[in-house]
């Protein structure tokens, strides 16, 4: 066997890392949808006594539940 050079760099590849607050924003976001297909009403009072979050984090929630574009029937949830 013939040792060969290569021009090209080596690939890099992130290593995941697990943070919490990624875990709780789905949490988050599954009780939104929850709350959506259920046909209820979403108000900041009752997200902020179920997860003690801000307002901005109420309205980025919702952010990501509406930029998934998820059907029910003919209407997007969350909108």
């Amino acid at each position: 066997m013939t040792p060969r050079t290569f021009d090209a760099p080596v690939s890099l590849t992130r290593r995941v890392s697990f943070r919490p607050d990624r875990a709780h924003r789905i949490d988050r976001a599954a009780w939104l949808l929850a709350q959506f297909i259920r046909r209820e009403p979403v108000h900041y009072t009752a997200y902020e006594r179920r997860f003690g979050r801000p307002r901005a984090s109420f309205q980025s929630d919702l952010a990501t539940v509406r930029a998934a574009r998820i059907w029910r029937g003919q209407t997007v949830l969350g909108s």
